[in-house]
């Protein structure tokens, strides 16, 4: 569980320094990773450990803590929060370029989905889903439903206003293909 409390520390506790110093409006230089991208280059990385709202805090919190408790039982303190900075700034870069040279929406993206989603796809994707079942006498009939789960927290995450779906969708396919190639295998 260390590397998914870390991380959860670290967003929490930018949390906290938003909602009680960041009214001054530095917030957005430091953390909301926006267009032109040269200008607050370090955002791509920043904006994955902030959030703006209490909600979205939360529910990232919770998908967070079940898929990054199970991730991190296959792979290194280290490799988690590499993948974890990789996928969410691939998600963020994707959701940016999509909404602005495909259809024309200059965005700004924050917050961990990207990241989470794509320890998601991993999960559903990489041997994990062998070791598991593998670990415990499960029936097929508790391994679809398994599966079927995991599918729905994923779909679940993507309800709601202001959701940045192409963040969502990207970081799910980066974490397939890293889980298809168990690129996080310790």
């Amino acid at each position: 569980m260390k590397a998914t409390i870390q991380t959860l520390v670290l967003i929490w506790c930018i949390f906290i320094f938003h909602n009680t110093i960041g009214v001054f409006g530095t917030f957005d230089s430091y953390f909301v990773f926006q267009k032109p991208i040269d200008e607050h280059w370090y955002t791509i990385v920043t904006n994955i450990y902030a959030h703006f709202e209490f909600s979205h805090l939360i529910g990232n919190s919770i998908y967070l803590l079940i898929g990054g408790i199970l991730l991190e039982r296959y792979t290194t303190v280290t490799r988690y929060h590499i993948f974890f900075i990789l996928s969410g700034s691939f998600g963020a870069l994707s959701e940016i370029l999509i909404s602005y040279y495909i259809f024309e929406i200059d965005t700004g993206v924050i917050g961990a989905s990207g990241a989470i989603f794509a320890i998601f796809g991993y999960l559903i994707t990489s041997s994990f889903r062998r070791h598991l079942f593998e670990n415990y006498d499960v029936s097929f009939f508790k391994k679809i439903i398994l599966t079927i789960i995991l599918i729905f927290c994923v779909v679940l995450m993507s309800l709601g206003d202001n959701i940045a779906i192409y963040a969502h969708i990207f970081g799910f396919i980066f974490g397939m293909i890293a889980g298809r190639i168990n690129l996080l295998s310790a």
